[in-house]
């Protein structure tokens, strides 16, 4: 049998999955600014940085929950997941394919986790027994893969997400719940980040750490710079629009999207230091390090005082 679901599309995003979940939600009918769900999902604000500023920071979170945050966008979300250490791979591919299959043929999108590269892809149909998919990059031997092969990367996960219709919330529960999940996520031992990994002003200390050691991945530090620049620049934005939404709250969304759009400037310098990919005769030099610590420890204070902001809007809302 075969089903496609025409007109899906991933949209090209560095957060992939928000990129998955926009083409999810247009797909649906669904419709919203790339920086209205950035801000609902919370992840306009989040910043996960693991050892020698690892490339895996972006992704190795509970971004479920993120995802989960923003249902009051109008959505409903829903998920199978399992780990070669905790579950049974077998039964898990079994669950999600069957999953998928019911999703498609009731008209509701999905996205997957590694279905070529370690990233999101959006699956828009079935046929026979592969999923169909697009995404960023495609696959060179074409967007198709087995049900039964999911998972058998060194990473050892199955995670298979599903889009439908649901009620949406005010604009200040979208709000307020989008800035919630951030600043939750930046307490120390939250439970949606993993043992390793630092958040909110911490994730600035590690980077800065690393690179002033030199201990930080080259390519880590020019993926984690294009990622976490186009989260910021999207809070700016998001700030913006709440206040025409639901109210200046005596300028504290102007201020607080000021600070982060000292974040966005200075992390967009970074880019132009370390761009990603980086070439193959890329070199650590003195310079390099000393203008991108610059930048970062610019950036770190500026997120200082947005973190702040963030709370006192939502002590207001």
């Amino acid at each position: 049998m075969s089903r496609t679901l025409d007109g899906l599309k991933q949209h090209t995003k560095w957060v992939a999955e928000l990129g998955c979940l926009q083409g999810c939600l247009r797909y649906l009918g669904i419709h919203c600014s790339d920086e209205w769900l950035y801000g609902a999902t919370g992840h306009a604000f989040l910043m996960n940085i693991g050892a020698s500023v690892c490339p895996s920071g972006p992704v190795t979170f509970r971004s479920d929950e993120m995802a989960r945050t923003g249902e009051g966008l109008g959505y409903r979300f829903d998920t199978i997941r399992g780990t070669a250490w905790q579950d049974d791979l077998a039964e898990t591919r079994r669950r999600a394919w069957q999953f998928v299959r019911t999703a498609i043929d009731d008209g509701n999108p999905c996205y997957c986790w590694e279905l070529h590269i370690p990233d999101y892809y959006v699956i828009n149909g079935y046929d026979g027994d592969d999923y169909l998919f697009n995404g960023v990059p495609p696959h060179p031997s074409g967007n198709r893969k087995p049900w039964n092969t999911l998972g058998e990367s060194k990473i050892q996960i199955v995670d298979v997400r599903g889009v439908r219709k649901g009620e949406a919330a005010s604009d200040a529960e979208v709000v307020k719940k989008g800035i919630a999940f951030a600043l939750e996520f930046m307490e120390d031992g939250s439970p949606y980040r993993f043992d390793g990994y630092y958040a909110g002003v911490a994730a600035f200390d590690r980077w800065i750490e690393d690179v002033s050691s030199r201990k930080a991945m080259v390519v880590g530090v020019a993926y984690n710079a294009v990622v976490w620049h186009e989260c910021r620049h999207h809070a700016v934005e998001f700030l913006r629009e709440a206040a025409t939404r639901v109210g200046k709250l005596d300028g504290a969304f102007e201020k607080t999207a000021s600070h982060y759009e000292t974040v966005s400037q200075n992390l967009s310098k970074l880019k132009t230091v370390f761009p990603f990919p980086p070439s193959k005769n890329f070199e650590l030099t003195t310079d390099r390090v000393e203008i991108s610590l610059a930048y970062l420890r610019n950036a770190r204070e500026a997120e200082r005082r947005a973190i702040d902001g963030l709370r006192k809007i939502a002590g207001q809302l």
